[in-house]
């Protein structure tokens, strides 16, 4: 059973916390190569374990088939999930608890790139809704109140996006991207930029003269 104490070490490394490699602190993607310990530990083990059994292959067999399918059948319903970013952020906040500090960081993620796929689509009221979320979970989230502010910008509430991305900068005042939003939003309200300008941070049709 030798291969069983080797194999096991494959699902330690990756997962014990003292290499992170991302500001995640656990993601689907760390079990890839502690797996295949796993896989080796069921291969080898399993033979080592119905040695002397009288229908070895059938039940070995059988075992694997099942496998199989539960497999498929599983790896069905998690296709669901990745119709699109919003069913795989829709179902990662449904099965994500906000109530400790390790999930909360994931979950912050979550909320973040929910809103910026929402942006993307235009959906500013479900945008706004999800930054704060995140903000909810960490006020310093310098990305999630930058992107705040240009949303509250996007739907003409110049005040609010300004107070949001001056609140950013009280947290990172080298934050390029905060910096730059913060310029434009002031040329912006003062009328200094007009509507059909590239540098517009709203919509033409919302610009007043």
């Amino acid at each position: 059973m030798s291969h069983l104490v080797g194999s096991g070490s494959w699902l330690l490394i990756p997962v014990i916390g003292l290499v992170q490699v991302d500001s995640q602190a656990m993601a689907d993607r760390y079990s890839y190569i502690p797996i295949i310990g796993l896989f080796i530990i069921v291969a080898w083990g399993g033979g080592d374990l119905t040695k002397g059994f009288r229908h070895r292959k059938i039940l070995l067999a059988s075992l694997a088939c099942a496998a199989i399918v539960a497999s498929v059948i599983l790896t069905w319903k998690q296709l669901g999930y990745w119709h699109d970013n919003v069913s795989l952020f829709r179902h990662a906040l449904h099965v994500t608890p906000d109530n400790n500090g390790i999930v909360s960081l994931n979950l912050q993620y979550t909320h973040y790139n929910e809103g910026l796929d929402f942006e993307l689509r235009g959906d500013l009221d479900a945008t706004i809704h999800e930054y704060r979320e995140a903000l909810r979970i960490d006020p310093d989230f310098v990305l999630a109140r930058t992107n705040l502010g240009r949303a509250l910008a996007n739907k003409g509430d110049f005040d609010a996006a300004i107070k949001e991305v001056q609140t950013a900068l009280s947290i990172d005042s080298t934050n390029f991207e905060a910096r730059r939003l913060l310029g434009l939003l002031l040329k912006q309200k003062e009328g200094l930029i007009c509507p059909g300008n590239s540098q517009s941070v709203i919509p033409a049709t919302s610009c007043k003269h």
